[in-house]
């Protein structure tokens, strides 16, 4: 997708332009964003733009530039009133962006007496509801960690529980 939509009327040079197209193409799959009329994409083109007209002429730098634009302004929108869901779910795009998408990134928050976690955001709602309630066990006997077992709130009692990665590895399929 072309940046020259989103020149409104500025006069660059055909290689500021070649330049500017090369940073947005590349900030465009950093964000896996493909749709012009994204507002997402506009930001970060109008962001790439305004560093070229100032004079930055490195592709690199001016998708970098325009990324940390963005973040920091998804950050400030957030926290503008926003539930505390609102701002993990930044810091959890924040961290699967700088991953490359190579990464799952989640908050979990434990209830009350601190026995069982609940899903805040990060994960598809299918997994997390299958993973809300899920125990957390009391302190192991090699010290005072706590860890997560899979037994979801819901589930049958009996037997002991196992750990939740090896409920991760035989449900891991099914998400």
């Amino acid at each position: 997708m072309p940046i020259a939509p989103y020149l409104d009327g500025i006069s660059f040079d055909p290689e500021t332009k070649r330049v500017m197209g090369v940073a947005f193409e590349i900030a465009r799959a950093a964000l896996r964003r493909s749709d012009s009329w994204d507002p997402v994409v506009a930001i970060v083109a109008r962001k790439i733009i305004a560093l070229a007209k100032d004079g930055e002429r490195n592709p690199d730098l001016l998708c970098e530039k325009a990324l940390t634009g963005l973040q920091l302004r998804k950050l400030s929108a957030a926290g503008n009133g926003a539930s505390l869901a609102d701002l993990l779910e930044v810091l959890v795009h924040s961290a699967i962006d700088l991953s490359g998408g190579k990464a799952r990134a989640a908050f979990y928050r434990a209830n009350a007496n601190g026995s069982q976690l609940h899903h805040i955001t990060g994960m598809p709602q299918a997994y997390a509801r299958h993973v809300d309630g899920f125990a957390i066990a009391g302190p192991t006997s090699d010290g005072d960690e706590r860890r997560v077992v899979a037994r979801h709130a819901g589930d049958a009692q009996d037997g002991p529980p196992s750990p939740i990665t090896s409920m991760s590895r035989t449900s891991s399929d099914d998400f």
